[in-house]
């Protein structure tokens, strides 16, 4: 039996697919936030074609949720003990498959048992366990249709071998879609990591009077700033600055005429920031600089110092 734990569409299909190729049982726990869902899959595990099989991952998500939508653990957030809830979820329901998947019990005629039969287990209909931790029903159960009758990697129509997923051709992040970081500066709105490691406090300190440096504007929610920043930086949620409506709303931020450079985890939303306070004209017209961290922290840590927290 297989227990999957991981947190992305694309390792939830290979694991499923060679489940199903392996003939092993699957038992799948995701959570997020403060939801969590469980399901038994490919149980029993029957070879593809025979409909008595359980459905297979893809039989349930024939198609991949948008590359967009798809957020990780480390990226979303999540409850602590939602982790825990679906954590001993999966594990009961780990113990409850293999042991109805064959009980041997002594069968006699009289007081000397005579051999064993197996017990086969009754038939399973395969559902979907939701769990939400501030609902007012925090359980729910969902029915799951059986075997997909043309699906990939189940069916009597099945292209996935054990042959295409050991040689490479099977290309997962492809098939569940990736997407490409934000573009909307033009080169000369960004700066490099290497280059604020030279322009700021923490690294070597460049030549000129401190008034006339660069802000560092770290535009992350408060929670994660509080939780690592780079030392001088100032925190300025880019949910805060998405409701300013003019110029004077962040003026006591950044009424001075020092350049600005913006910050965040991926060098997503600092693109957009940049955008705002130059639609606002803090830039002055083109005059001061204000530019976004490519890259942002995650830039930082790949570049600059490895053991950076991932916030």
């Amino acid at each position: 039996m297989v227990l999957d734990c991981t947190d992305h569409p694309t390792s939830r299909y290979l694991i499923s697919d060679a489940c199903v190729i392996l003939g092993k049982p699957l038992v799948s726990a995701s959570a997020l936030r403060t939801d969590g869902q469980l399901m038994a899959l490919n149980y029993p595990p029957q070879v593809p074609g025979d409909s008595s099989g359980g459905p297979c991952y893809r039989c349930i998500f024939p198609k991949p949720p948008p590359a967009e939508a798809v957020v990780s653990c480390g990226e979303g957030g999540i409850l602590g003990p939602v982790v825990g809830v679906m954590g001993v979820l999966q594990a009961l329901q780990a113990i409850e498959l293999l042991a109805s998947g064959g009980v041997r019990m002594a069968k006699s005629s009289s007081s000397h048992a005579k051999g064993e039969e197996e017990i086969s287990a009754p038939p399973r209909q395969p559902t979907l366990l939701i769990f939400s931790a501030f609902a007012a029903q925090p359980f729910r159960s969902i029915r799951l249709r059986s075997r997909r009758a043309k699906c990939a990697s189940c069916s009597a129509e099945a292209t996935i071998t054990s042959e295409s997923l050991t040689s490479g051709s099977l290309d997962y992040v492809a098939f569940c879609g990736v997407t490409a970081p934000v573009q909307l500066l033009a080169p000369d709105e960004r700066i490099d990591v290497r280059e604020i490691r030279n322009q700021h406090a923490f690294g070597a300190q460049a030549e000129g009077d401190k008034a006339t440096k660069a802000m560092l504007v770290d535009v992350r929610e408060k929670v994660q700033f509080d939780l690592c920043n780079l030392p001088g930086s100032m925190n300025v949620p880019w949910s805060d600055i998405q409701e300013w409506k003019t110029n004077a709303d962040g003026a006591e931020i950044l009424g001075s005429s020092r350049p600005v450079h913006v910050l965040c985890r991926l060098g997503n939303d600092s693109q957009l920031a940049v955008r705002k306070m130059k639609a606002l004209g803090f830039d002055h017209e083109g005059k001061r600089l204000i530019v976004d961290v490519t890259g942002g922290l995650r830039a930082w840590k790949s570049e600059i110092d490895p053991w950076w927290p991932d916030f």
